[in-house]
């Protein structure tokens, strides 16, 4: 009797702290974006001006240096009038960016459209956020138990899948638990590229539309130790092919799907077109998982540039500048096919929602 009391008093103690930590939480968050420093910055500067835009660019910092609005807004047909707005950041990744989306057009939809979403697969985290506020300020319950089962059923190795579900549940302890919260919230650690908040900014504002390029220098730099070993593009591209060319492919994951469906199917309620981008800058141990999504995935959401055989250029060192981003060169090829996946996809997309409405 004494130890079923006692674990009674055990369960209402903790149930008194989460809820107590959820008010702490609920009083001083500042925004749904906390955490993710790049878009805090970005959605300062995009928030005010938000009208201007009609169609935003998602996903990690492939996104943010790679895909140029303003080359992609001159290659869509004037009638159109397309305005785009680049939301990347860097480690961006799902789900994560799948609760950003959720809530953008939730809370902030503004006139957009159209909403260009990178499609990666689930729950890889970058070492170096762990045990930070980047890691785990969007692990809600609910995308903390996708994130478990998304994990579960897909295809990455078994030694990656427990190392990620360990750092995920880890991660939502902390959350859940406040540990560290305070110091966090005044102390966020900086991002990969170590450019500071100010400068940022001013980069980010001199384009006026969320675009980081790639400068002179950071090419250079990069590019001549990227050209000592180039070895992992064939790698990728060899992994695509024979992904590609398979009689019975795998089958998608279907947790992974479900989420993708309902990100479509949400958008759609607010009367925007969500196109998911899949580009060639991906880990081998990506591929089955991505390429597995793009055979489910409706034609009309869906801008797949894996093929080598179809986009040979986005494979070529030449047009890289590591193997997660593309020099400028290769910014302005990764733009242009993007650009004419998007005009037919939207275009049938267009057709579509016309025949409907009659």
């Amino acid at each position: 009797m004494r130890h079923r009391e006692l674990i009674l008093k055990m369960c209402a103690g903790l149930i008194l702290v989460l809820l107590i930590n959820f008010g702490i939480r609920r009083t001083f968050d500042p925004s749904w974006y906390f955490g993710n420093e790049t878009l805090g910055h970005k959605m300062q500067l995009y928030l005010p001006v938000q009208d201007s835009f009609n169609t935003l660019f998602v996903g990690s910092s492939t996104i943010f240096y790679n895909l140029d609005p303003l080359y992609f807004d001159s290659l869509m047909p004037r009638e159109w009038n397309i305005r785009s707005f680049n939301l990347g950041g860097g480690g961006s990744l799902p789900p994560e960016t799948y609760r950003f989306v959720k809530e953008l057009i939730t809370r902030n939809p503004g006139k957009v459209k159209n909403i260009i979403l990178e499609l990666r697969d689930v729950g890889i985290f970058s070492e170096n956020h762990r045990n930070t506020l980047r890691k785990r300020y969007w692990l809600t319950p609910a995308w903390y138990t996708f994130m478990l089962r998304a994990q579960w059923h897909s295809e990455l190795p078994a030694d990656l899948r427990i190392r990620t579900s360990l750092f995920t549940t880890e991660s939502f302890l902390e959350r859940s638990l406040n540990l560290g919260y305070f110091n966090d919230l005044y102390a966020l650690d900086p991002m990969d590229d170590k450019v500071s908040g100010d400068r940022l900014q001013d980069i980010v504002r001199a384009r006026r539309n969320g675009m980081l390029p790639v400068s002179a220098e950071r090419e250079h730099e990069r590019g001549a130790l990227f050209y000592q070993d180039t070895s992992r593009l064939l790698l990728i591209a060899n992994a695509c092919k024979s992904e590609l060319s398979l009689e019975n492919p795998p089958r998608p994951n279907p947790i992974h799907m479900k989420a993708l469906s309902g990100l479509i199917e949400e958008c759609r309620k607010h009367g925007i077109h969500l196109v998911f981008l899949l580009h060639p800058k991906m880990e081998k141990v990506q591929v089955s998982e991505t390429l597995a999504l793009t055979r489910a995935l409706p034609e009309n959401h869906l801008i797949n540039l894996s093929d080598p055989d179809s986009f040979p250029e986005l494979y070529l060192a030449e047009n890289s500048l590591n193997y997660n981003h593309f020099n400028r060169k290769g910014t302005r090829v990764l733009t242009e096919q993007a650009a004419k996946g998007f005009y037919k996809v939207h275009t049938a997309y267009l057709n579509t929602a016309v025949f409907t409405n009659r």
